[in-house]
């Protein structure tokens, strides 16, 4: 369940409103928590979700609800002059609802990612394919203090340098060039790290 202070209040009012006039348009026996759990609202005013694609995936909606719903969402982002629909790097790989609940309260929680791994028993690499898959929902995360735990200053200065320089789809690119001094998964961890921090200044 997502914690309650983590979620958009007055989106989630409007999607409960988007809810209850759905209820009414079907029928009179009809109520917002036969359409739609309450926790589901808040995970949906959490994560806001800004493709078809993604609110389904967070909730498991059938289109007919999800389409009105990601209609609402989208009204509110463009009312408050803010979007969560950011540069979204190719190929990224789904993150299955109840993996990134938790995954974002361990790192809220300052967990270590390989520890958070190992808990949830798959590799870095799929981790941080959950990571990425968070990203792209919109949803803040700081990364910081396990980046600062494995990399100084100077080491993320010269990897966030090169990731610079090259495509964000072509980071394979890094990998060639750093594959002496670092390892994939510290390139990775920093190249997702500038995602959340890009994300940060557009805001």
């Amino acid at each position: 369940m997502i914690p309650h202070h983590d979620f958009d209040e007055n989106l989630y009012n409007l999607l409960k409103q988007t809810c209850q006039n759905m209820a009414k348009e079907m029928n009179t026996d009809t109520n917002v928590d036969t359409l739609i759990k309450d926790d589901t609202l808040k995970e949906i005013a959490t994560f806001i979700p800004t493709s078809l694609d993604y609110l389904t995936q967070v909730t498991k909606l059938n289109i007919d609800l999800a389409t009105p719903l990601l209609a609402t969402i989208k009204k509110y982002l463009s009312d408050n002059h803010t979007s969560t629909s950011l540069d979204v790097p190719v190929n990224i790989k789904p993150c299955k609802t109840t993996d990134k609940v938790y995954i974002v309260q361990q790192i809220d929680r300052k967990v270590d990612l390989p520890e958070i791994a190992a808990c949830k028993h798959i590799s870095m690499e799929e981790l941080l394919d959950d990571i990425e898959a968070i990203y792209c929902m919109g949803l803040k995360l700081n990364l910081n203090y396990y980046v600062n735990s494995i990399l100084t200053a100077e080491e993320q200065q010269e990897i966030q340098h090169l990731l610079t320089q090259v495509p964000e789809d072509k980071i394979y690119h890094a990998y060639k060039a750093l594959n002496d001094s670092y390892t994939k998964v510290d390139i990775r961890i920093m190249y997702i790290k500038m995602l959340f921090e890009k994300s940060k200044q557009g805001k």
